[in-house]
């Protein structure tokens, strides 16, 4: 309990250190955005023992793949990267970060709500949205729900979310601050699940 408090701690007052930003470019995680390469922070063979792993994930067709890294002693315990599969130069198209909440899917909306109203401060979004509920479109059985909100710019999103996964898929409940292309948003939101 007092870890994830802190973890948030410091995510809130890493937030506002930042100057008000009209492009996604200056959001990082964990010291990415999109458009760096991957090869900055991991080599080669880690990236593809990840793209081979179990816990990888391909979207439909193989357009793109997220890779997994658990990470330490840093503001999330996972980080979520998507590149596309045969891209030699492994360009990021999304990172997030990933804080599990086992058991706790209350604090997640609380935190999700706090870290919105800072990134807002901070940004300038073209257009947003907030706490939106919907059904996970990936569990077909319509038991997990996420509840995103989303912050627009000309070329790309940044997106809070919670999922509250079903008890029958193996996954875990999460919090995700992510930051993504035009190019992915547009894949997930109109072929990924189709």
């Amino acid at each position: 309990m007092i870890k994830r408090f802190l973890l948030i701690l410091v995510l809130i007052f890493n937030l506002q250190s930042w100057t008000k930003a009209d492009d996604i470019s200056d959001f990082e995680i964990e010291g990415m955005s999109i458009g760096d390469s991957l090869l900055d922070y991991y080599s080669e063979e880690e990236i593809k023992i990840k793209k081979n792993d179990r816990n990888t994930f391909y979207y439909k067709d193989n357009k793109f793949v997220d890779v997994f890294f658990q990470i330490n002693n840093k503001t999330y315990e996972w980080l979520q990267i998507s590149i596309k599969p045969n891209d030699k130069k492994y360009l990021i198209h999304a990172v997030a970060g990933q804080i599990d909440y086992i058991g706790n899917i209350d604090k997640c909306y609380k935190d999700m709500d706090n870290i919105f109203l800072n990134i807002k401060k901070n940004f300038n979004p073209k257009k947003f949205i907030q706490n939106q509920k919907m059904k996970h479109d990936y569990d077909k059985s319509g038991n997990s729900l996420a509840t995103y909100s989303k912050m627009k710019f000309d070329n790309g999103v940044i997106n809070i979310e919670c999922y509250d996964w079903s008890d029958q898929l193996p996954f875990t409940d999460k919090l995700l601050v992510s930051v993504m292309s035009t190019e992915l948003r547009n894949f997930i939101d109109n072929e990924a699940y189709n």
